[in-house]
């Protein structure tokens, strides 16, 4: 697709998640956004912009949507409680948001934080 190149490529329990930015903007339901995970395509999305922290924060929140969808429906129902699927994946991205600052805070503080270097589109 022009104006989307590969990042990386992410062994995740047993398939492989591709990792892209792009320079088109994200709109998820009529949201702007500066990423998102497809769990059908296998395919993490991320907006491009010069800021190589901002790519590789939004990617470990992305990553952490790849964690949530390992895991079975019923299980999901017991974690993240909510009767639908929109309360169900309403309350992942709280949490995933919640996490996912903290957790990037601590891990390129102690320089833990290995991900490649985000290819260059601008």
């Amino acid at each position: 697709m022009k104006g989307r190149r590969l990042w990386c490529k992410v062994a995740v329990h047993g398939s492989e998640v591709r990792v892209y930015v792009t320079k088109k903007p994200i709109v998820l339901d009529g949201i702007p956004c500066d990423a998102y995970y497809d769990e059908e395509t296998g395919i993490i999305e991320i907006a491009w912009c010069q800021d190589e922290s901002f790519l590789k924060m939004k990617l470990l929140h992305e990553l952490l949507h790849v964690c949530f969808h390992a895991h079975s429906g019923d299980m999901k129902e017991k974690v993240l409680g909510g009767k639908t699927r929109d309360q169900r994946t309403a309350r992942e991205e709280m949490v995933v948001s919640f996490l996912e600052p903290v957790l990037y805070d601590l891990l390129a503080r102690n320089q833990w934080l290995k991900f490649p270097k985000p290819p260059k589109l601008g």
